[in-house]
């Protein structure tokens, strides 16, 4: 038996097996995150929920090995499965017209005056016209891009998410830290002669 368990625990049985959990967690969190937003509420708490099941999962793939390695595999998965959980959201919020930035934007003067003096209705802004190949590629920058820069634009929205954000990621640290009570427990079992 002890020799089974001298082929599994090596160190890069257990780096393979923090990365495989933790990126399991972090798509589970991320999903349940997205899904739970999807009617519009605020559900930056639930990223605290990730951070502790992601740190949970990488030290748990790492039997508690801990160190700055699984620390840092702990947080950046929970900052990726948050940020890819907030950016659909933003993508759409981003593709959202407004009136007087579009204007602003476009440099149509004359219009955004009128708009702003309360002078007849705001008109619609330009639409741009994009080919085919041009949303594909706003899409896939969009979709790699978003999740990196959603967790702080939306921190700069809503401090309070921001905290929470935080909270997560100190949480998926902590919980992926070395296990000292386990190693505690073995030392005092220990003979002292050893």
């Amino acid at each position: 038996m002890n020799a089974m368990v001298g082929i599994v625990n090596t160190p890069s049985s257990r780096l393979l097996r923090a990365v495989v959990y933790g990126h399991f967690a972090a798509l589970v969190g991320g999903l349940v995150s997205f899904l739970a937003s999807l009617p519009g509420y605020n559900v930056s708490v639930l990223a605290i929920a990730v951070g502790w099941m992601v740190g949970t999962a990488v030290a748990t793939g790492s039997y508690r090995h801990g160190g700055w390695f699984y620390r840092t595999l702990a947080v950046g998965l929970t900052y990726l499965a948050v940020g890819a959980s907030l950016a659909p959201a933003l993508y759409v919020e981003m593709q959202t017209p407004r009136p007087g930035i579009d204007l602003y934007v476009h440099g149509d003067n004359q219009a955004l005056e009128h708009a702003f003096k309360g002078q007849g209705r705001v008109p619609a802004p330009p639409m741009l016209s994009m080919s085919e190949e041009d949303r594909r590629t706003d899409s896939v920058v969009a979709a790699l891009v978003l999740p990196c820069f959603a967790v702080p634009i939306d921190s700069f929205r809503r401090p309070l998410s921001g905290l929470a954000y935080v909270t997560a990621l100190f949480v998926a640290a902590f919980r992926s830290r070395r296990g000292v009570l386990e190693s505690a427990r073995s030392r005092s079992a220990s003979p002292a002669g050893q």
